[in-house]
């Protein structure tokens, strides 16, 4: 089992906040109000965020707000943050979505592992990195990280219950470590 190509766009959440356009090419985002930005719309699954919440968590005025969705646009492309009469909100993959729906979507999966290894190695480092322990981010923060701990354990039980322990063991090791 391996995931398809990407040919949409998406927001990486698992590791440094970042932007890979349908081309593949990685857009790092220039500053850390659009990497907040980013993450909090896409901590929302395509749902409108008010612009008077995000407003609030990245503490400036309306005004603001506006012009830092227009530079983030000019980075990342236009159809990737729609705009509604309350707020915006993104239209583009987000990798904490693949990771949760590889690990939900396919418990039973005749190659497990695979599965496994494609929702794994999603994670570039900790998730939401530089927000992680804000007040908006820590409660996903906390239900990916555990999600992350039940995958790595899930990678080492299917070679145990399949009766080749060094495959356990070699997936364990790096976290050993």
């Amino acid at each position: 089992f391996r995931t398809e190509p990407m040919t949409v766009a998406r927001v990486r959440l698992l590791g440094p906040i970042d932007f890979v356009s349908a081309r593949g090419e990685r857009i790092e985002l220039p500053s850390a109000a659009q990497r907040r930005l980013v993450a909090v719309l896409a901590l929302a699954a395509g749902a409108t965020q008010r612009a008077d919440y995000l407003s609030d968590i990245l503490e400036v005025s309306a005004g603001s707000l506006r012009t830092t969705v227009s530079r983030l646009r000019s980075t990342i492309g236009g159809d990737a943050i729609r705009t509604n009469s309350t707020g915006y909100r993104i239209t583009c993959a987000v990798d904490t979505t693949m990771f949760t729906e590889l690990l939900v979507e396919h418990p039973d999966h005749p190659d497990r592992l695979a599965v496994l290894d494609d929702a794994l190695a999603l994670w570039r480092g900790p998730a939401l990195d530089e927000f992680a322990h804000e007040p908006w981010a820590a409660p996903e923060v906390a239900r990916l990280d555990e999600l992350h701990a039940l995958a790595i354990e899930d990678r080492a039980d299917v070679p145990i219950r399949r009766s080749r322990p060094s495959e356990a063991v070699a997936a364990l090791e790096p976290q050993c470590a």
